[in-house]
């Protein structure tokens, strides 16, 4: 399933962002709206075969539900309860013959060690109606499929946080600029880098002298694993996060990397210290302005609303 954030939602999260507040929230709404969707239309195929008088066992399962010739790559992985990233990792190609492969291998090892632990001694079954039908899954059955739709979960949860970043970095940036009044000439977005470009696009600021600074948006806060990482690795001079921890601030401070923490109190005004560290124009936001109303009128601005 292909993840897009309506301009709506994207309007949302950077509202939320900038006034400090929990954009989290969003995300995991979309997340569960996609699941919830994705686990009705699974479990109606269920209900359709076992309906049809098939046995849903751990060999009817990889005929039915992970053949090649009628499943996407994706529905493959998934299915098997694998993710794109494991067979990555192990087998250094993500090619569809590879996914097959590893979706097959992995499927029947889960198998075998579901029958391996089931002892006899817990007595378990799942119901599923629906206004086809009702079917009923044994443990076995039930496992595989639960394990499934636990992986899809997670797909999807990475998926959605990922399509995040992508599609609201430039926007939320622009939206600051818009919010300082920094003129049109001095920021601006690079395309993305081809058909299999890693984001919408880069936004830079033009700082005194006409050098780009890239600019790095990170949503995650902080249990995000790649930290701030990813902003030496791509020579990023100006970082906007949610939230950094004490280490973070005291390396991008180290490395002379300008940063804002946007949750935080009034957390968006430390980006005035970036526009003027980089002698950016800008005008500066009185303290007794209507922030709500601000933030408004720049999005407007930024989304043609």
């Amino acid at each position: 399933m292909a993840i897009a954030f309506p301009p709506d939602l994207t309007m949302q999260i950077i509202r939320l962002a900038i006034l400090g507040q929990d954009h989290r929230v969003v995300a995991v709404e979309l997340i569960d709206a996609y699941f919830v969707q994705e686990v009705a239309d699974f479990l109606e195929e269920l209900v359709a075969a076992k309906g049809s008088g098939e046995t849903i066992n751990e060999d009817w399962y990889r005929e039915s539900f992970l053949d090649p010739t009628i499943s996407t790559s994706e529905q493959l992985l998934w299915r098997a309860g694998l993710n794109k990233k494991t067979v990555e990792n192990a087998r250094g190609s993500s090619r569809r013959e590879v996914i097959i492969e590893e979706a097959l291998s992995h499927h029947d090892k889960f198998a075998r060690a579901v029958d391996s632990m089931i002892d006899g001694e817990l007595d378990l079954s799942l119901t599923i109606s629906t206004s086809e039908g009702s079917v009923e899954l044994d443990l076995a059955e039930t496992i595989v499929v639960v394990n499934a739709l636990a992986v899809r979960r997670a797909a999807l949860r990475g998926g959605v946080w990922s399509t995040m970043g992508k599609q609201v970095e430039s926007p939320l940036m622009e939206t600051l600029c818009r919010m300082y009044n920094v003129p049109n000439e001095r920021y601006g977005r690079r395309p993305a880098r081809g058909r299999q470009g890693t984001r919408e696009s880069d936004f830079y600021l033009i700082p005194e002298g006409g050098n780009e600074a890239l600019c790095e948006v990170k949503l995650m806060g902080k249990g995000n694993p790649e930290g701030v990482d990813s902003v030496f690795a791509r020579g990023s001079q100006v970082v906007v996060a949610s939230t950094l921890s004490d280490a973070n601030k005291r390396q991008l401070d180290g490395a002379r990397r300008n940063w804002t923490e946007l949750q935080s109190i009034d957390g968006f005004r430390r980006f005035e210290q970036t526009l003027q560290a980089l002698v950016v124009p800008y005008e500066t936001i009185p303290h007794n302005v209507d922030l709500n109303q601000t933030v408004e009128e720049a999005l407007e601005a930024v989304f043609g609303n």
